[in-house]
């Protein structure tokens, strides 16, 4: 009976050290396969009833058993990567928006808004001393027109952007249910296959590899279910539950950084989405303060050259036109004649006065634009865009050093080690060896008793 139990033993060992084999190979086939957790064999111990010696007193065991193949992950740096990616994803999309942003401003070394301006002012101080003179007017009306096509020009682009923002918020939103539809599906695969009892460890790694994608889009939590699922939530959104996927929202508000589901307004938290978001509303922020700084030159000039009066005595006229940076322009009158470049109040040869008093405006702290000149409030947008950039360059540096440092843990504890499966195999192949010679050793050993029997 014993050599039957041994024969029974020594072969289940064989069994099992060759499904040992088995998964060593697939994890060296797959050491440089994106996303691959490595496997481990799991052996226990078979029980066994057959005893021996005086009343029994002696066991001999049942031999080894393959209880599982199990994926090598760890909850905790999973959880962190996912967080790492999505901070990861909103400050690269903020950093590439604040460069696009810092693009529409040339200064200090291209000919931009600031120059504009300043040759806008060194015009009428021009036309103070030579007030008679139509070279000094018509400095006056190209400086002016340059200023309102560099000031159109800078808005038209930070809108151009902002919509551009739109349309790549659009393209994550299809990503993100794509991503979700790709969970949820091999979901369904995954309880299937764990029905049956079936291996679903690659199936497994695909959906951890589109739920990597995911987070780098919006910041996710992962819940695992007792079939083997996993649903996916970010913030209070419902992505996936079990086999089944969610939209995500499309609707949204840029100044808020949030989703708009009907009455609610859901927080995203990070990834590449908040970043869109928060990129188009700092577009829209530098737009608004160009809107300011056109209003109040167009205001403050016109208040200033309405008073003029040319030498055909009309008088009430308007430098600029157009309400706000998108239509900032010459108005009709100066665009088409230069006798309506105002030089003074009176209209008399020589008078100066006015072309003097919009000289100086340069460097009048004005109300409108926080108690600032045109200059200083210009190089404080210019300046704040900088330092903002400069910001989120600076975060994504450290992101990307923190990602990458879990991404190292995680590949110590779940990615391949050639030299430690070239061991396991070395290990599992001496172990199926000598199971082998046993088994042969028992069964030269049965054939003797059988001949001895004879």
């Amino acid at each position: 009976m014993s050599m039957f139990s041994g024969l029974n033993n020594l072969s289940a060992a064989m069994r099992a050290f060759q499904y040992a084999l088995e998964v060593t190979g697939h994890n060296i086939s797959n050491a440089n396969t994106d996303g691959y957790s490595r496997r481990r064999i799991d052996f226990g111990t078979n029980p066994s009833d057959l005893k021996f010696g005086a009343n029994g007193g002696f066991e001999i065991g049942g031999g080894v058993s393959v209880n599982g193949v199990y994926r090598i992950r760890n909850q905790f740096l999973d959880a962190q990567m996912s967080d790492s990616r999505s901070e990861l994803g909103r400050f690269q999309t903020l950093a590439d928006g604040m460069a696009a942003i810092e693009s529409v401003f040339p200064e200090p070394d291209g000919p931009g808004i600031a120059d504009a301006m300043q040759k806008f002012f060194d015009g009428w101080s021009q036309l103070a001393s030579n007030p008679n003179d139509p070279g000094a007017r018509l400095q006056v009306q190209l400086a002016g027109s340059t200023l309102t096509q560099r000031l159109r020009s800078s808005y038209a682009s930070l809108n151009a952007q902002a919509q551009n923002l739109d349309g790549q918020m659009t393209d994550g939103f299809n990503k993100v249910d794509d991503l979700s539809s790709t969970i949820a599906n091999l979901n369904k695969e995954i309880v299937a296959r764990n029905a049956t009892g079936a291996e679903a460890g690659d199936l497994m790694d695909q959906r951890d590899l589109a739920i990597a994608e995911l987070s780098g889009l919006v910041k996710l939590q992962t819940h695992a279910q007792p079939d083997g699922s996993v649903n996916v939530t970010a913030g209070e959104m419902l992505l996936v539950q079990g086999g089944e996927s969610v939209p995500i929202p499309r609707d949204f508000d840029a100044a808020t950084g949030t989703l708009i589901q009907g009455t609610r307004s859901i927080k995203l938290g990070s990834g590449q989405l908040l970043g869109y978001l928060q990129s188009a509303n700092e577009a829209t922020n530098a737009m608004a303060q160009l809107d300011t700084l056109a209003n109040e030159l167009r205001s403050n000039v016109n208040s200033i050259h309405r008073t003029g009066r040319n030498a055909a005595g009309d008088t009430g006229i308007d430098f600029f036109s157009g309400t706000g940076a998108a239509d900032f322009a010459l108005s009709d009158d100066v665009a088409g004649s230069l006798d309506n470049v105002m030089a003074g109040s009176s209209g008399a040869a020589g008078d100066g006065s006015l072309a003097l008093s919009l000289s100086k405006m340069r460097d009048t702290k004005l109300t409108g634009l926080g108690d600032r000149s045109f200059k200083q409030f210009f190089n404080d947008l210019l300046g704040g865009v900088g330092r903002t950039k400069l910001g989120y360059e600076n975060a994504l540096d450290t992101q990307a050093a923190i990602a990458n440092q879990v991404a190292s843990q995680q590949q110590a504890v779940s990615g391949v080690n050639i030299d430690e499966e070239m061991t396991n195999l070395m290990r599992f192949q001496r172990s199926y060896q000598a199971a082998a010679q046993a088994l042969t050793v028992i069964n030269q050993t049965t054939d003797d008793l059988i001949g001895m029997l004879r």
